[in-house]
């Protein structure tokens, strides 16, 4: 289980504790317990929505409130990723991104939230860990 409980908390950012009392609530099924905990989202952050504010108004459009091609390229500058790289998909699964190429304000603050990542900094030092989501087939076929 120890395995399990580091992949979790690389992931959700969860204690040792919580993570083990949400892994074992799940019945030790890990995707199950990221699900729970990101369905729950805002519940485990103590990220403040003000804080996401300041990154959103970074990508978001100057005519839409969303944010889109221009914005998610610069987003994907800073993360030193290319657009075209899987693990966007991985950050937008996260985000609940309802359209591709696209995130609205409640998408964005939402992955962050349930990623429990205040900057595109700390996003950015999860991506390994993100990446190893694309290699699990119950996460991507």
């Amino acid at each position: 289980h120890k395995e399990k409980v580091r992949h979790f908390q690389a992931i959700t950012d969860c204690n040792e504790t919580l993570a083990i009392n949400i892994l074992r609530s799940n019945h030790w099924d890990l995707e199950t317990a990221i699900e729970y905990v990101f369905s729950e989202g805002a519940e485990y952050s103590s990220i403040k929505p003000a804080v996401l504010e300041k990154i959103y108004k970074v990508y978001k459009d100057s005519d839409e409130d969303l944010i889109m091609a221009e914005g998610i390229h610069k987003f994907c500058e800073d993360l030193e990723v290319e657009p075209s790289d899987p693990i966007t998909l991985v950050i937008s699964r996260y985000m609940g991104a309802a359209v591709m190429g696209e995130y609205t304000k409640e998408e964005f603050f939402k992955g962050f939230q349930r990623l429990n990542c205040k900057s595109v900094k700390e996003l950015k030092k999860k991506l390994p860990a993100l990446r190893k989501d694309l290699s699990d087939p119950y996460k991507f076929k």
